[in-house]
């Protein structure tokens, strides 16, 4: 697993399921919107910025050079 930051993280992870490349997000919203902290005061900007942009690629030990080179492609088309 390996995550990365994107502006456009709906069309690059389109353009990687595209590619067959299976990606995920794992904190879709900020702590303060799960149930058990609802209605916790506060603001943070970067915690909502990051739910919105972060997207974890697949990584893992063995993994083969064609398909790091694969979601590397499809990444590089993406910018």
């Amino acid at each position: 697993l390996f995550t990365v930051r994107t502006r456009r993280r709906a069309a690059v992870q389109r353009a990687l399921g595209a590619a067959g490349i299976v990606t995920s997000v794992h904190y879709p919203s900020i702590l303060p919107a799960q149930p058990a902290l609802r209605g916790a005061r506060g603001w943070w900007p970067h915690a909502a910025a990051a739910a919105r942009e972060v997207l974890s690629l697949p990584l893992f030990p063995n993994m083969p050079l064609a398909s790091v080179c694969k979601v590397t492609e499809v990444l590089a088309s993406e910018r």
